[in-house]
């Protein structure tokens, strides 16, 4: 695993980025953009799936603000990456990167169940949905902050 760790960190792309003045900044800048419209994406969508400003066309409007959430996903998983890459050795050993992980993957796992039912629901988001729409609440937000508690715990 050390030996992989280490071809990893030694790659060409990923020694530019550790090396330069400018890539980090601008991959971390673009994560944080993928984490704001990932998050503010994700809030609208579950404060209208339990009721705030719904709309008679609310799940048009969730499939919409879903698609908004799943590309502020990807860039903030594709940037996320580049980040780790440069020090992944050490990133691994870090707690609140596992945390980060398990919480994304919660989150994932509860998308994908939202969507499924949201596409199946009636007129109105049934108990369960709205039960989903608070764990999204509480889940996206937990892991932006284990996220930043990684530069943090050793």
């Amino acid at each position: 695993m050390e030996g992989l760790i280490q071809t990893l960190e030694s790659l060409g792309p990923v020694a530019a980025l550790r090396t330069s003045t400018i890539a980090y900044p601008a991959v971390n800048a673009l994560h944080i953009i993928g984490l704001g419209l990932l998050l503010g994406a994700v809030v609208a969508l579950d404060l209208r799936i339990l009721g705030w400003r719904r709309r008679p066309n609310w799940r048009d409007e969730a499939m919409d603000l879903g698609r908004l959430a799943a590309l502020g996903l990807a860039l903030a998983l594709v940037t996320g990456l580049a980040l780790l890459s440069v020090r992944i050795g050490r990133y691994l050993e870090n707690p609140a990167l596992w945390l980060k992980f398990a919480l994304i993957a919660l989150g994932l796992a509860n998308a994908l169940w939202l969507g499924r039912h949201l596409r199946l629901s009636g007129s109105e988001p049934s108990v369960a949905i709205r039960l989903g729409a608070a764990v999204s609440l509480a889940v996206w937000p937990a892991a932006i902050f284990a996220g930043r508690w990684i530069a943090f715990v050793e």
